[in-house]
């Protein structure tokens, strides 16, 4: 009767001790794969100028056109530096107003809101203050 009790516990301690061995392994295979790992690895700080400029690209779309870039509406030709001049010669609040709706898509309600938090009078655009 004591011998089905004893092969019992023989399985259980050679279960036990393949589990320990394996978990044993394992642990000497990731700690090596770190070594290696770290072997190979270089920090940002080590490299050289030269190899940190290979990490990225500059995309220079427009950098060698000559001619200013331009759109045309309504028979006008229009320029960046057209639409510049014309932003700056609106009166401040009315250039707020028209950089937000456009470049932060905001709705007038929004602008208005901003404007009203800002302790400014905001009337929409076309309409006299």
């Amino acid at each position: 009767m004591n011998e089905p009790i004893r092969t019992q516990w023989q399985i259980r301690c050679a279960f036990n001790g393949f589990c320990k061995l394996a978990l044993k392994r394992e642990a000497m295979n990731a700690h090596r794969d770190t070594k290696q790992r770290q072997l190979r690895e270089v920090t940002f700080s080590d490299l050289s100028p030269l190899e940190e400029n290979q990490l990225y690209v500059c995309d220079k779309y427009f950098a060698d056109d000559e001619a200013e870039q331009s759109f045309v509406v309504g028979g006008k030709e229009i320029t960046a530096k057209l639409l510049a001049e014309a932003l700056h010669s609106l009166p401040e609040e009315k250039r707020e107003t028209v950089l937000l709706y456009y470049f932060f898509d905001m709705s007038e309600r929004e602008i208005a809101k901003f404007a009203i938090c800002q302790g400014q009078r905001y009337s929409p655009a076309g309409q006299a203050q």
